[in-house]
């Protein structure tokens, strides 16, 4: 049987409460391995009902070589966020809250290998840049910001690339 959003951030929410039962259930550790999994999946019901948001690099168009599906925010930082969420209580008006935040959260491109790359000479492959978090920065909040920092942010396009 297929998988829902709402089921999965059930599953996401009671993760984190378990983490936070001050270990009795489990580790933080624990609480992340599942966040990952669970985080992954639920890209699945996001492409079944075509609200995954797409989006690929002008660079992939006629490229021979291998191509990446990333993050535009990285499943890592996404981690990070959930793990400091306040109120965890598995109810209706929570897991729609998190479904909601996750569909415009879990955004896939489509980049080249150099590109990815260049995320990685960067330290950027599953972090965002400095100041992403901070008030009045230039990066606040903006998704874009690692590809903005490495200057592939003008490649960009939506929808999955020509074939």
């Amino acid at each position: 049987m297929a998988l829902s959003t709402n089921g999965i951030s059930a599953q996401i929410l009671s993760s984190i409460a378990a983490y936070r039962s001050h270990g009795q259930y489990c580790t933080e550790n624990d609480c992340k391995v599942v966040l990952n999994h669970l985080l992954r999946k639920f890209s699945e019901p996001l492409a079944r009902t075509d609200n995954q948001q797409y989006f690929h690099s002008t660079q992939t168009v006629g490229y021979g070589g291998r191509v990446v599906i990333d993050h535009v925010i990285p499943i890592r930082e996404i981690m990070h966020r959930l793990l400091r969420l306040e109120n965890i209580d598995v109810t209706t008006a929570n897991v729609s809250k998190l479904s909601e935040m996750l569909t415009e959260s879990l955004i896939l491109c489509e980049i080249t290998e150099e590109e990815e790359d260049c995320l990685n000479e960067n330290g950027l492959q599953q972090n965002m840049p400095a100041g992403w978090t901070v008030s009045g920065h230039e990066y606040e909040e903006d998704i874009w910001a690692r590809y903005l920092e490495i200057g592939i942010h003008q490649n960009i396009l939506p929808g999955r690339r020509p074939r």
